[in-house]
């Protein structure tokens, strides 16, 4: 079956920018027909919002690059080739990219997303019968499924800073209701071990000679430092010295920040920290800056696309498209069934905001305010969006785009393995939320 998605996959699925494209004329039509919006006041809808990204591309940019910056590292390659030494068959691969990333990943999102195709870089060195597009799917999956449990989580991390936008409405939300309750945790295990019994039998189906679809792999080569001229800028250029203690200052910044405001972390803490951890590793300045500009390339698809969804979302926004969808959800729903529909309907408003925290900006007031009056705690109502914003995330190629520009393979060649895998956690979400207790 994979293979007959494959073929189908290559005649009709377009690129990434493509479908940002066809999705902004499908909003436009959708707020015209159903809000009954004229086209030129959703265009002017949609020029309104296009630039209203531009702080979050930023933080998102950053976050990987400078994730990506320390997951190339020799020095971290090698201590990831002595660490493994011992992983020598397709299956032994895949059990280890699942789990480094899934673990990557419940730290820092940027850094979860960029391992796995780092290991599968490793693997095809030492295994060149390996085929990666399935390593490659495997390891976007456990970003995807960790992803609502990270501490690194938008949604999370947003609704636990001081002076929030919705804090009047909801207060400060503790991780302990959020990414740390009990049934969002369990329902990230169940869909990790389900993902991998799925990938496990892909593994076993594939196991064939040559090379599968898409079998391109780039390998990012540290750049050495080529300072010239006089000799006191080559060595200004490559000091430890002034690398560490930059390093030393960061981390004092680091820790009166952390005792300050107790441990309420957002992105750009997540950034700093990132920023000179890279810096620490690398030693030279010079290395960490060419590194640097060698992974900007993984953020191209991003940057162009990110104004489209931002317009997009201005469009849903304020055309009223999204105020009638949870409206319709608010409606329909029961005390027992609010978090089903908060799931669903996430996930397909991520076709169109795939930002889990751009989305929660539109709808979190209407989400919060439905859930008081039915009586949904609020870290429940949080989770649901979480998990249905990324279930999507499988389908939407837009947080794929890394991975890919990493690997060398394009959205054709994981798509297949990533429908099926939206199934599995779809169905495992949706159980979990309607069967758990919110209590334990």
């Amino acid at each position: 079956m994979i293979y007959k998605i494959r073929n189908f996959l290559d005649c009709y699925l377009p690129n990434a920018f493509t479908i940002a494209l066809c999705l902004t004329l499908l909003v436009l039509v959708l707020g015209a027909i159903i809000q009954q919006q004229t086209p030129v006041q959703m265009i002017l809808y949609w020029y309104d919002g296009f630039w209203g990204f531009l702080t979050f591309t930023l933080q998102m940019s950053l976050m990987l690059v400078l994730g990506s910056t320390i997951a190339t590292a020799s020095a971290v390659k090698r201590v990831l080739e002595r660490i493994f030494v011992k992983v020598d068959t397709p299956l032994k691969a895949l059990y280890l990219i699942m789990i480094m990333s899934a673990w990557a990943t419940f730290f820092n999102w940027a850094v979860g997303m960029i391992i796995g195709p780092v290991l599968t870089l490793l693997m095809k060195k030492r295994m060149p019968h390996i085929k990666s597009a399935h390593l490659i799917a495997a390891s976007y999956a456990m970003y995807v499924i960790i992803f609502p449990v990270s501490i690194s989580s938008t949604t999370a991390l947003l609704v636990t800073t001081s002076g929030h936008f919705l804090e009047s409405q909801i207060g400060i939300v503790p991780f302990q209701q959020t990414i740390f309750a009990p049934k969002a945790i369990f329902t990230s295990v169940i869909s990790f071990f389900a993902l991998l019994a799925f990938f496990h039998f892909i593994v076993v189906k594939e196991k064939s000679t040559g090379q599968a679809v898409g079998e391109v792999i780039n390998e990012r080569k540290e750049s050495k430092a080529e300072s010239s001229g006089h000799v006191f800028a080559a060595k200004a250029n490559n000091s430890p010295l002034l690398t560490y203690l930059l390093c030393f200052c960061a981390l004092l910044a680091a820790f009166f920040y952390v005792k300050e405001n107790k441990l309420m972390i957002d992105f750009n803490f997540i950034n700093f920290i990132l920023l000179f951890l890279g810096m620490a590793i690398y030693k030279s300045p010079e290395k960490y800056a060419s590194s640097f500009k060698e992974n900007i390339s993984i953020i191209s698809g991003i940057i162009l696309q990110f104004p489209l969804y931002a317009g997009i979302m201005a469009m849903i926004s304020d055309s009223g498209l999204v105020g009638t969808l949870i409206q319709w959800i608010t409606n329909v729903s029961t005390t027992e069934t609010f978090p089903f529909w908060v799931i669903l309907s996430s996930s397909v408003i991520n076709f169109f905001i795939p930002a889990n925290g751009g989305q929660w900006l539109i709808t979190g007031s209407l989400l919060t305010t439905a859930a008081d009056n039915l009586g949904v705690p609020i870290g429940t109502t949080i989770n649901a969006f979480n998990f249905g914003t990324f279930t999507s995330n499988f389908l939407q190629p837009f947080w794929a785009l890394p991975a890919l520009a990493l690997s060398g393979l394009k959205i054709k060649d994981i798509w297949s393995y990533c429908l099926i895998a939206f199934l599995i956690f779809m169905a495992t979400t949706l159980i979990c939320f309607y069967l758990l207790p919110d209590s334990w």
